[in-house]
C-alpha cells in the first residue's frame, strides 16, 4: 500500500509525535512563525507590544503588522482578565481546602465570558456526575458537573476511566438538596460523554436549549427535561441523540415546534429499531402542558418507531389532514385538555397501531364521515366533553373498539345501528349523561350500556315503518297489506305485515295507518274503518260524546 502523504504544521500550530492526525494550535499569546514546527518549544510569547482590554485575552499574534484589537477575544467562562495581566486570561482561583478532593464540592467560576475581574469568579457547587474515573493524576479522570449562583451548568473532568474510555454513566441533578437551579447550559457541557445513558434535568429553570448541545450523547436512552421553562424547539435540536428512547418535555412553555426538531433521532424510525436494542423498550414523546397551539405539517417525520405521543394539556385549535402520518407505530395518543375545535377525515391517517385514543375536554362540534375508519386497532375513544351535535352513519364501525364514551355533548338522538355494525363483543358504551337523549337505540346484548344509558326507552321506528335488524341503520317502509281498521305496522314494529286493530278514537283504511277521528266526531270501538258523528248540541270528550 501506498504511504499516506503528510501535510507541513502551518504557522502557529506544531505536532509534537510523529504520526499525529492533526497539528495542535499555539497557546493564547504566543506565536511561531515557523512551518512544520514540532514541538511547544516554538510557540514563544508575544512581544510585550500586543495588549488587550479589561475581559479579554491574546489570541495568536502572527501578524505584528495588525491591530492587536483584531486579536484579542472575550475571556472564556471560568477565566478574567484585567489590567494586572492585558494579555492572557487567568483562571478563576480554587478554593480553599478544595484541591485535595477527588471531586471538589466547590469550584470557581464565572457567569459570563469577558470578565474583567477576579470578583466575578463566583463560587459554583457539585450538583451530579460523581462517578470518578480515579485520583487527580492517575490515568482515569472524574466527572463533575456545577452550577453557578446564576444557574449556568459546566462540567470539570474528562470522564474518562483508566484505559481511557468514557465512562457509562447516569447524571441526576440531586433536587433533595437545596441547590441554585440550572437555568442555562453551557456550550460543551456533555461533550465526548458517548456513554451517558440517562440525563436527568427535570424541575429546574432552563429557558433554552444551546443548538448542538446534546449532539456528542449517541449513547443516552433517556432525556428528562420536564417541569422547566423551555419555550421553543429549534430545528435539529436532538441531533445525535442516536440511541434515545424516551424524551420527557411536559410541562415546559413551548409554544413553537419548528419542523426539523426531531430529525436526528434515528432510534425512532423503524430503520434505527430494526438493527438495535430499542425494540424491547417504549419509545415515547412527552409533550404534554405546554402552550402548543399548532402542529406543522411534517413535524412527526421520521418518528415511525415513536409508541406514545402525549399531548394533552395543550392549546391545539385544529388537527390538519395527516399529521400523524408517519406515526406508524403509535399505540397511545393523547389529546385531552386542549383547544380542538377541527378535525378532518384524514387527522388520524397512518395511525396504523393506534389502541387508545383520548379527545376527551375539546371543542369538537362535528365527526366527518370515516374519521376513524383507518384506525384497524383501536380499543378505546373518549370523546366526552366537547360539542358534538350529530353521529354519522357508521363512524364507530370499528370491529377492534371496546370502550367508547360520548357523554357530554350536545347529542339529542343517536341513529340506529351506531352501536351494532362489526363491533367486538362487549363494548362499552357510555352516552346518555350530559346529553338530551330521550330514548337508546336497540342494539345487540354485547353492547355494555352505563347505568344511566340502560334505564333509557329503547327508540322505536314510527307507525307504517321497521327496523329490519339491530344492524339497520334505518326504518323501512311496510309494503304488507291489513284489513280496514287495522293498522300497518305500529310504531316499533320489527318485521313488515305486522297489523293491529286501530285503538279508539282513531280509523283506518286498506293499508294505512290509523287517524285520528276528526272534529266532532268520536269512535268508542277497536278496529273502526270510520268515525261516526256526534248527535246536534254534543262534543266529543275521550273519543265518547
Amino acid at each position: 500500500a501506498a504511504a499516506r502523504a503528510c501535510d507541513e504544521c502551518p504557522p502557529g500550530t506544531y505536532a509534537g509525535s510523529t504520526g499525529a492526525s492533526a497539528c495542535d494550535e499555539c497557546g493564547p499569546g504566543t506565536n511561531s512563525d515557523a512551518v512544520g514546527a514540532n514541538s511547544s518549544t516554538t510557540c514563544v510569547p508575544c512581544d510585550d507590544s500586543w495588549t488587550c482590554p479589561p475581559g479579554s485575552g491574546l489570541g495568536l499574534c502572527l501578524n505584528p503588522g495588525s491591530s492587536s484589537a483584531t486579536l484579542c477575544t472575550p475571556c472564556p467562562l471560568g477565566t478574567f482578565q484585567n489590567e494586572t495581566n492585558p494579555r492572557i486570561c487567568s483562571q478563576c482561583p480554587d478554593l480553599p481546602e478544595q484541591s485535595s478532593f477527588w471531586i471538589p464540592h466547590e469550584v470557581s467560576y464565572t457567569e459570563e465570558t469577558g470578565s474583567e475581574n477576579i470578583s466575578a469568579c463566583v463560587t459554583a457547587v457539585h450538583i451530579m456526575g460523581d462517578n470518578p474515573g480515579g485520583p487527580p493524576g492517575s490515568q482515569g479522570d472524574f466527572c463533575a458537573f456545577y452550577v453557578t449562583p446564576g444557574g449556568r451548568l459546566f462540567r470539570r473532568g474528562n470522564c474518562t476511566n483508566e484505559d481511557g474510555s468514557q465512562l457509562s454513566l447516569s447524571i441526576q441533578y440531586q433536587t433533595e438538596y437545596a441547590m441554585p437551579k440550572i437555568k442555562r447550559l453551557t456550550d460543551g457541557v456533555f461533550s465526548d460523554l458517548t456513554r451517558l445513558q440517562t440525563l436527568m434535568l427535570a424541575n429546574q429553570e432552563i429557558e433554552a436549549l444551546p443548538d448542538g448541545i446534546f449532539s456528542s450523547l449517541t449513547g443516552l436512552q433517556d432525556l428528562y427535561l420536564n417541569n422547566n421553562k423551555i419555550s421553543t424547539l429549534q430545528a435539529g435540536i436532538f441531533s445525535g441523540l442516536e440511541s434515545l428512547r424516551f424524551l420527557d418535555l411536559a410541562y415546559n412553555q413551548i409554544d413553537t415546534l419548528s419542523v426539523g426538531c426531531f430529525t436526528g433521532l434515528k432510534g425512532w424510525s423503524s430503520q434505527g429499531t430494526s438493527v438495535n436494542y430499542l425494540s424491547a423498550f417504549r419509545i415515547g414523546l412527552y409533550l404534554q402542558a405546554n402552550k402548543i397551539s399548532t402542529l406543522p405539517h411534517g413535524i412527526f417525520s421520521d418518528l415511525s418507531a415513536v409508541e406514545d405521543v402525549r399531548l394533552e394539556n395543550n392549546e391545539i385549535l385544529t388537527l390538519p389532514s395527516g399529521i400523524f402520518s408517519d406515526l406508524s407505530a403509535v399505540e397511545n395518543l393523547y389529546l385531552y385538555n386542549n383547544k380542538i375545535s377541527t378535525v378532518s377525515e384524514g387527522s388520524f391517517t397512518g395511525l396504523s397501531s393506534l389502541d387508545r385514543l383520548l379527545l376527551e375536554n375539546n371543542e369538537i362540534s362535528a365527526l366527518p364521515d370515516g374519521i376513524f375508519q383507518d384506525l384497524p386497532r383501536l380499543r378505546e375513544l373518549n370523546l366526552e366533553n366537547n360539542q358534538i351535535a350529530a353521529i354519522p352513519d357508521g363512524i364507530f364501525d370499528i370491529p377492534t373498539l371496546k370502550m367508547l364514551n360520548l357523554e357530554h355533548n350536545r347529542l339529542a338522538n343517536i341513529p340506529f345501528g351506531t352501536f351494532a355494525q362489526n363491533n367486538q363483543p362487549d363494548v362499552s358504551v357510555r352516552v346518555s349523561t350530559g346529553n338530551s337523549l330521550s330514548c337508546f337505540p336497540p342494539s345487540p346484548r354485547s353492547i355494555m350500556l352505563s347505568q344511566f344509558d340502560a334505564y333509557l326507552p329503547l327508540c322505536e321506528c314510527p307507525a307504517g315503518t321497521y327496523l329490519e335488524s339491530l344492524n339497520a341503520t334505518n326504518c323501512t317502509k311496510c309494503t304488507a297489506l291489513c284489513n280496514q281498521g287495522d293498522e300497518l305496522c305500529p310504531a316499533g314494529s320489527t318485521s313488515d305485515g305486522i297489523c293491529r286493530k286501530c285503538p279508539a278514537g282513531t280509523f283506518g283504511i286498506l293499508n294505512a295507518t290509523c287517524t285520528p277521528c276528526p272534529e266532532s266526531t268520536y269512535q268508542d270501538s277497536l278496529g273502526a274503518s270510520s268515525c261516526l258523528s256526534c248527535p246536534e248540541g254534543q262534543t266529543v270528550r275521550s273519543w265518547l260524546c
